[in-house]
């Protein structure tokens, strides 16, 4: 959707008529064939519809933007999901602190969640998170081992820290460990009876294969394998990972592919179901206007896509795009933004980007002759890859040597 489009819609009442029916339509479930009947679980269920409708307010409109935080409780006395916990609590202000790079009091705030609730295990991502946001990657990956060991009997714990771990080392260039870690995730997923997040694992791997090991037909392999494991038919069609499949497809040199999958999500997925998808909406578009050569067209889908929660996730292509279109000082400065922007999410969301945007502006600045940038940049960049895979050590080892020779020139 253009954002002319979103203007028209609330120029003229459409989004607000849209968002009533769709909660006049949610209201029909409580009355629905098989729900209670008794006046006070009737009661009850449109007072709870009226909680979730005020948190979703709070949440995706009052407090919406990440690039300027606020500290909310999302869940309290008038306003649940289900169940109080320490998240309602203690996750949303540590975001919000992170957010804002307030490193420090973030760290404060985890102390008296680990005080307050010791046993819960989330702490263990909480902290890897704090890690992750400030870039001590051996921290983050301290706490994900150690949550892997002390929730061994909680599956969903034990799966979640198996992702974070493969992030993680995949940010260090650690690609066959991470492998390990993901591919074990994936399977338990598929025990679990959920195919959607276990493609979704699938597919990470082969997003390696393309963007850090550079072997495409590896990562085709690998998607088309996991799609005859698990065709899209078979899986929910909100569990389908369509905007994950249609980027792979499209920044793997397939435009066309990525068209007819993002096609298919239109037609499974009514609007009323989608959700905010401007993020990958602009995402898809961008990465397919690359692959056809359109840059100019790739830098605005992109800029259009650098909204929403992660708020460095689209960066690393954008600066790609700028630099395919002839503007290497956008491209710098993108570069930049997506080292110094604090990112509560970037555990989870940096896959790689990081030390490969290190690598670039290291080579950016040395072709410029600003052989200080350089340095740093390049020196950054080998600290992180210092303990690569060996398949990866050849750039580190350039990096490295471009760095003495810059040392032995300049002093």
């Amino acid at each position: 959707m253009s954002e002319e489009t979103s203007r028209d819609r609330i120029r003229s009442g459409q989004s607000w008529n849209e968002f009533c029916d769709t909660l006049k339509a949610a209201g029909q479930t409580i009355i629905a064939e098989g729900s209670p009947e008794d006046i006070l679980d009737r009661a009850e269920g449109f007072r709870y519809l009226s909680r979730l409708t005020r948190a979703g307010l709070e949440a995706f409109i009052e407090y919406a933007d990440p690039l300027t935080p606020e500290l909310h409780r999302p869940i309290h006395e008038t306003a649940k999901i289900g169940a109080d916990n320490p998240d309602n609590y203690y996750q949303n202000a540590q975001i919000s602190l992170v957010g804002q790079g307030k490193f420090a009091e973030a760290e404060t705030l985890l102390d008296a969640q680990r005080d307050r609730f010791p046993e819960n295990p989330t702490n263990r991502v909480y902290s890897a998170l704090l890690e992750a946001a400030r870039w001590n990657y051996d921290g983050a990956e301290s706490e994900l081992r150690a949550m892997i060991e002390e929730t061994r009997a909680i599956p969903i714990f034990v799966n979640q820290a198996q992702f974070g771990l493969a992030s993680v080392l995949t940010s260090r260039g650690r690609l066959a460990e991470a492998e390990s870690y993901r591919s074990e995730a994936s399977a338990q997923n598929e025990e679990r009876g959920v195919p959607g997040a276990a493609l979704g694992g699938y597919i990470g791997e082969a997003f390696v294969d393309l963007v850090l090991r550079g072997d495409t037909a590896t990562a085709i392999d690998r998607v088309d394998s996991a799609l005859v494991l698990h065709p899209l038919s078979d899986v929910s069609p909100l569990d389908r990972p369509y905007f994950q499949l249609a980027a792979f497809y499209a920044i793997a040199g397939d435009p066309r592919r990525a068209r007819q999958l993002w096609r298919e999500y239109e037609a499974e997925i009514g609007p009323d179901l989608r959700g905010d998808d401007e993020m990958a909406r602009h995402t898809v578009q961008g990465a397919i206007a690359f692959a056809e050569g359109q840059y100019g067209e790739a830098v605005d889908e992109y800029r259009r896509s650098d909204v929403g929660e992660c708020v460095t996730c689209t960066l690393y292509p954008l600066a790609r795009a700028y630099e395919a279109s002839g503007q290497p000082d956008s491209a710098r400065s993108v570069y930049e933004q997506l080292l110094s922007r604090p990112d509560p999410v970037r555990l989870f969301a940096d896959q790689g980007a990081g030390a490969l945007t290190l690598e670039r502006l290291g080579q950016l600045y040395d072709e410029r002759g600003d052989w200080e940038k350089a340095a740093e940049y390049y020196a950054r960049f080998v600290e992180l890859w210092k303990n690569a895979d060996p398949e990866l050590q050849p750039r580190v080892e350039a990096a490295q040597q471009r760095l003495n020779e810059i040392f032995a020139e300049r002093g």
